[in-house]
């Protein structure tokens, strides 16, 4: 592509390969500050070669009613989370998350998450019928795309790990 051609208002045209200094100076300019902005884009927003402590005891957001994969006739649990860790907004996400009692029909689970029950007992149903009861110490993945029913009989705390974008999450 031309000078010309990069800026249409230039009435005069110039001669290929005789761009002027300043046009040469302006090039050079975009290209340095688009490199700029791929590199800040491309970076992790929190990146340590520390080892970062997670406080899975950590205080979660106020708990409020669960609007998603409700089971109608069901009452809707409630839900407290806080995100512990975030490499990325498309990256590694860990955080600790707490509901329940009651009964969610998850179905195409957006995300592959793992993960490592702290409280309570989680039955969980997939749609072939077969079923895993999870307790304190336990750790599970439910697969992105699973689709099932999330039986929680007590209150349940899980920590958790996604790997991906989240939805936007409760502030402290």
């Amino acid at each position: 592509m031309t000078p010309t051609e990069l800026f249409p208002g230039n009435r005069k045209p110039l001669a290929r390969g005789k761009a002027t200094p300043a046009v040469i100076s302006i090039v050079t300019t975009l290209v340095a500050v688009a490199a700029s902005f791929a590199v800040q884009a491309a970076e992790p927003k929190s990146r340590t070669s520390d080892i970062i402590r997670l406080h899975s005891s950590a205080k979660l957001s106020d708990f409020t009613p669960m609007t998603d994969y409700l089971v109608k006739g069901q009452p809707a649990p409630v839900e407290a989370v806080k995100e512990l860790y975030e490499s990325s907004p498309t990256g590694l996400h860990v955080g600790v998350w707490a509901g329940g009692p009651g009964v969610l029909h998850l179905v195409d689970y957006p995300y592959d998450e793992y993960s490592v029950v702290q409280e309570g007992t989680l039955v969980v149903t997939n749609g072939s019928g077969t079923v895993e009861t999870f307790h304190k110490g336990d750790s599970f993945v439910i697969p992105k795309g699973f689709t099932g029913t999330w039986e929680m009989k007590t209150r349940l705390r899980k920590q958790w790990a996604i790997y991906g974008p989240l939805p936007e999450l409760p502030k402290d």
